[in-house]
């Protein structure tokens, strides 16, 4: 700190503390937050307060107010916690009682802990300090795990949100900086680290929902820090509780198991026989609502160490949507769809196929991780592309007024998806994926007309034609590069060279 800012600080101190001159801008305190912080980058927290006695003098004056100004007190608490976060900072700020008051006892049983922001500021405070031994002895002697976990449950989402972070950074902590290198069994876990676990397990199985969801979600954040072994010891202990929440009607927090799903499948460790991590996988599959289980399908995909027969189920989950497409735009007594295997209940897919707020979210959310997968270079299973690219061809032509269903469910699909712009997007972006993939002279044919259609419509939007011309530079930058199919990109290259109408919209969207 240079000489003017360490004159100045003592003065910055004394009007924090006037209360004839309280703050009525709390920005003032995240820019002076701030500038600690990048000091806190260049100088120890510990020379700091050595050569700033009014910084821990600051502190001790706040704690000494009866009704402290309560975005006073939230910025005291997170320059405590930052400061703390250094061993030195920590130890000078536990001689003189500072952390004790500001995080203990006191702070609980002050009417100031009624507010919100004050226990998020806690809560952040203390995820900023937790870096060090010194700090976790702290919180194992202190009481504030026992406070911690009872935030799990708190009113405010703010700080039900915020407390996960800590309760997740606390566990990895202890387990880290335990000295405890081999962990083969849960009962190697330190102390506290079991009794963060315990407490989960309690949540998971009170078919209480919000402490079903909380419990999810600081899994999830547990096993997206942890590593290879550790997630070995963790899940066969809680493979039952999620396997049986599965089971129940309706699914708990579905969207936070699927988020804990996906987080359990980038260990490989998990993957062998010993471990059921597949089988809770495929339970899921089926269990999940369409939204969920073709989240949790899509992610299931991209992993490379999935066996064969789960990667199919995911597919069919993943493809249920396009196939129900497919089966209602045929007649009553039509063709049935393309997949050979549905893997669950198809009348749950088809009852949100014909509403048209869910319809368009599910083929939207379908052909999004549709394209993705289309960028992947080899995948475990094999994509019926054939009848994906009718499907989305169909789509396009159902979102133009160029298709009707001849069944009742096509009828209303039809109704659902024309004009849709976001499907159109969507499904323009899908089948410019598709274009890496090897088909027969008639599907370029229907590819090529519907994306032409777009092209010559003049109601087009101006986006949808955007992604229209995208897709068609696609399709013939494959056509190109092949010595297939010469003559059909040939037809449908000279018809986008013939095209006058919409010729000024597609020369801005080249520039």
């Amino acid at each position: 700190m240079d000489a003017e800012c360490s004159q100045l600080l003592p003065h910055v101190c004394g009007v924090l503390v006037d209360n004839r001159q309280l703050m009525t801008d709390d920005s003032i305190y995240e820019k002076l937050l701030d500038w600690f912080k990048d000091l806190l980058g260049t100088v120890s927290a510990e020379e700091l307060l050595n050569e700033n006695p009014c910084i821990p003098g600051l502190f001790q004056q706040v704690l000494r107010i009866d009704e402290a100004d309560h975005s006073l007190l939230t910025f005291s608490m997170r320059l405590a916690g930052e400061l703390a976060a250094q061993e030195g900072g920590f130890k000078y700020l536990m001689s003189d009682n500072t952390i004790q008051d500001m995080f203990g006892d006191q702070i609980y049983t002050n009417e100031t802990w009624k507010d919100a922001s004050i226990r998020r500021a806690w809560i952040q405070s203390l995820l900023s300090m937790v870096q060090h031994q010194e700090a976790l002895h702290f919180l194992h002697t202190g009481g504030i795990i026992e406070r911690m976990l009872n935030l799990l449950m708190d009113s405010s989402l703010f700080v039900a949100s915020a407390v996960n972070d800590l309760v997740a950074h606390v566990f990895l902590m202890f387990v880290k900086l335990t000295g405890q290198t081999e962990i083969s069994h849960v009962s190697d876990l330190p102390d506290t680290a079991l009794r963060i676990l315990g407490c989960l397990e309690k949540l998971l199985t009170s078919g209480v929902s919000q402490s079903v969801t909380q419990s999810l979600k600081l899994l999830t954040a547990i096993f997206r820090g942890c590593a290879n072994a550790m997630a070995a010891v963790l899940w066969p202990r809680i493979a039952e509780l999620v396997t049986s929440l599965l089971r129940q009607k309706p699914v708990h927090a579905a969207p936070h198991l699927e988020e804990l799903l996906l987080a359990l499948t980038r260990f490989p460790v998990l993957c062998s026989p010993e471990h059921d991590l597949w089988m809770v996988m495929k339970e899921a599959l089926k269990s999940l609502n369409p939204f969920q289980a073709g989240s949790l399908a899509y992610g299931i995909l991209k992993s490379k160490s999935c066996s064969q027969d789960v990667c199919l189920q995911a597919m069919c989950v993943l493809l249920q949507p396009l196939d129900c497409v497919l089966r209602s735009s045929a007649a009553d007594c039509g063709p049935p769809g393309f997949l050979d295997e549905l893997v669950s209940d198809p009348s749950v897919v088809e009852n949100l196929m014909s509403k048209k707020a869910s319809c368009v979210s599910l083929l939207c959310q379908c052909l999004i991780h549709l394209t993705e997968l289309c960028e992947k270079d080899c995948l475990a299973v094999q994509v019926p592309y054939r009848a994906v690219l009718d499907s989305v061809v169909l789509i396009l032509s159902l979102c133009l007024g160029h298709a009707i269903g001849l069944s009742a469910a096509g009828f209303h699909l039809g109704r659902s998806l024309i004009g849709s712009l976001r499907v159109e997007r969507s499904a323009l972006d899908a089948i410019g994926g598709l274009s890496r993939w090897p088909l027969r002279p008639e599907e370029l044919t229907k590819t090529y007309n519907v994306l032409t259609a777009y092209l010559e419509n003049p109601e087009t939007d101006a986006t949808v034609l955007k992604k229209a011309f995208q897709a068609s530079v696609k399709w013939l930058q494959a056509w190109h590069t092949s010595d297939e199919h010469w003559a059909e990109g040939r037809t449908f290259l000279q018809g986008l060279t013939q095209m006058h109408t919409h010729s000024w919209k597609i020369d801005s969207l080249m520039r």
